[in-house]
């Protein structure tokens, strides 16, 4: 039987007494494309960082690819998933090729660059047309542009797993459309596994197999979009700041403000 790509069974996991995970679970099966919504707070990008070992679980098991995060050395798990983080900050003046060089750490021996890395490399800024910045200091472009330098890397990573958290906030629309179309690529090649964190619920409801709502640490919502995106789960979440209309294409009901 073939492991799910992301399990967190029984979680536990707060940032004081008071837990904001308490025996949570949620199972991802490989191959499929997860839209992570929620309200501010509700806990998306605490549950990303249990999965990328920013933060370890103060019970129950986090797993990716059948491999239990607590005892998994950290480059193994850079093998299995690649994360594109909501911040496009960095503590260094790097140029824009070096940053998406980083995604081929976990593969290198001894930190040499082999003709494999630079393939990858140079495959990842074609895909997401940020070749341009390959010479230019990261300090030097938008919010924007550093954030299609984090997806790069993200690609050049090569995991199997990719964990998305807000990764479109700094975008234009265009852009944004982009995001989307890179990741259709991605799995076209072959089967990988997409959790997407976003506040664009229309987007992502057209683009997901499944969304998962969540809210203070729990599911309030799992299924096909077209199930979630109720009046009762939006009432649920976001009280009467949003509504549903129909979709003139046919698709997932639109989200819009009340």
């Amino acid at each position: 039987m073939t492991a799910p790509a992301i399990e967190l069974a029984d979680v536990v996991f707060g940032y004081g007494s008071q837990p904001l995970f308490a025996g949570f679970d949620l199972t991802i099966d490989a191959g499929s494309f997860v839209g992570l919504l929620g309200p501010n707070g509700a806990g998306k990008t605490t549950l990303v960082h249990l999965l990328c070992g920013a933060h370890a679980a103060d019970g129950g098991r986090v797993a990716v690819d059948g491999a239990d995060l607590a005892t998994t050395p950290r480059v193994e798990a850079a093998r299995r998933l690649s994360l594109v983080p909501q911040s496009t900050a960095f503590g260094f003046p790097y140029r824009g090729r070096e940053v998406v060089a980083m995604g081929r750490h976990p593969h290198q021996a001894g930190g040499f660059e082999s003709a494999a890395d630079r393939d990858a490399i140079d495959r990842a800024l074609a895909l997401t047309d940020t070749a341009r910045f390959a010479d230019r200091w990261v300090d030097t472009l938008s919010g924007g542009e550093r954030q299609r330098l984090l997806f790069a890397r993200a690609i050049a990573q090569d995991a199997d797993v990719l964990v998305l958290d807000e990764p479109t906030s700094h975008l234009d629309v265009g852009h944004r459309a982009h995001v989307l179309r890179w990741l259709a690529a991605l799995r076209a090649e072959r089967p990988r596994t997409v959790l997407f964190v976003t506040h664009d619920v229309n987007s992502i409801a057209r683009h997901a197999d499944r969304l998962v709502v969540l809210d203070a640490g729990r599911i309030v919502a799992d299924g096909p979009p077209t199930d979630v995106l109720t009046n009762d789960v939006l009432c649920r979440v976001w009280g009467d700041a949003v509504r549903l209309v129909p979709d003139p294409d046919g698709g997932p009901p639109l989200v819009l403000p009340a």
